[in-house]
């Protein structure tokens, strides 16, 4: 990503969003998730059979945290993220803000932010 390089909310960061979603984003029932590039062969085959040298791409729910931690340094809402996250882990771990309580962060850098209620 680009922590350190350009300011969340760069207008250049902003269109390149938009073309990975539009190229890389998978709506999943658990919410959205992001693949690593586009034909990417990694991930068992169509049929569910194993990875043998190839297979079809499957989204990575890192890249959905990935996105998650942008919005956040923007200011925006990211529960949809957080249920996500929950829904593709395997229950061993639990996020505490999901215990009712809500975490606080700064005030936004980003000018196109606007933090929404959930």
């Amino acid at each position: 990503m680009r922590f350190g390089i350009r300011r969340p909310g760069d207008p250049l960061i902003e269109d390149s969003l938009k073309v990975v979603d539009a190229v890389l984003k998978v709506d999943t029932p658990f919410g959205p998730c992001w693949r690593r590039y586009n034909h990417d062969g990694y991930g068992q085959r169509a049929d569910g059979t194993s990875f043998k040298g190839w297979g079809v791409g499957r989204a990575w729910p890192l890249l959905m945290l990935e996105r998650a931690t942008y919005e956040l340094a923007c200011g925006r809402n990211i529960d949809v993220y957080l249920r996500a996250a929950e829904a593709f882990s395997t229950g061993v771990a639990s996020f505490p803000s999901r215990s009712g309580t809500r975490p606080t962060f700064p005030p936004s850098t980003c000018s196109s932010a606007s933090p929404r209620e959930p």
